[in-house]
């Protein structure tokens, strides 16, 4: 793609908390019950309101964790550059825990794969989500300046190596 053409000599590579989220609906019942008007309002309806049971119960990623690590590494490879340079993904506000059955779990396993990279970063306070909207997902203001500051740190470490 474009990113291999540029050769860039530094990717920052940056994922969100949906990446490892549980899903309640596969993809293809999502797009089935999305052309059944008044049964797609119904499951919409359930599986919101029991979402977290869903969560648990079904254990749907829409990608999994091998694909996510066997796509991280073919973006690499293809690309190659110098410094890759993955971000952390944050850990879940509130909001998403009571939603989302383990999330947290699913998050440190999908950064475990982001850690295997030398130049791995994580912009976020430990034990803290006040980078995170209330949706407890997106990032706010502040998170975007956490991100945009270490961004920087490891520029500049690089520039010196």
């Amino acid at each position: 793609g474009i990113i291999k053409k540029l050769k860039p000599e530094i990717v920052f590579f940056q994922v969100g908390i949906v990446d490892a989220t549980r899903r309640a609906l596969k993809r293809y019942e999502k797009i089935v019950f999305s052309r059944l008007p008044l049964v797609g309002k119904v499951v919409h309806y359930i599986t919101r309101k029991h979402h977290y049971r869903f969560t648990k119960i079904r254990n749907i990623h829409y990608q999994n964790l091998k694909n996510y690590s066997k796509n991280i590494s073919k973006f690499v490879s293809e690309v190659a550059p110098k410094y890759f340079v993955p971000i952390s993904i944050s850990q879940p506000g509130e909001y998403m825990v009571e939603k989302v059955y383990n999330i947290a779990n699913d998050v440190d396993e999908y950064n475990s794969v982001l850690k295997s990279y030398e130049y791995y970063t994580n912009p976020y306070s430990p034990n803290s989500t006040k980078h995170l909207r209330d949706d407890g997902h997106h990032l706010n203001d502040y998170g975007h300046n956490m991100v945009y500051s270490k961004i920087i740190e490891v520029i500049e470490k690089i520039s010196r190596i």
